[in-house]
């Protein structure tokens, strides 16, 4: 296809474009497993305490918000930081 906002093929944008995709998700990927792992350890070997307390209620609302929340407020704060440094 073509792409009528940059004016050139898609396949040239999509190259261009996808080795800072492949970074973003990459970086994603490796947080969702280390700090789960990291905080779900920590928080097994201790039992009525703090950590476990906020463990167990950052586990809660990961599961109680939509999908879609959390990228909303991503890409709000990212364009508020842009638009900040512009």
């Amino acid at each position: 296809g073509y792409s009528f906002i940059r004016h050139q093929p898609a396949y040239e944008v999509i190259t261009e474009l996808l080795p800072a995709t492949l970074q973003l998700a990459s970086l994603a990927f490796v947080l969702s497993l280390i700090v789960p792992i990291t905080l779900g350890a920590l928080s097994s070997s201790q039992s009525n305490t703090t950590l476990l307390h906020f463990v167990k209620v950052l586990a809660f609302a990961g599961y109680s918000i939509p999908n879609f929340w959390p990228y909303l407020l991503c890409t709000l704060l990212l364009r508020a930081v842009l638009q900040f440094h512009s």
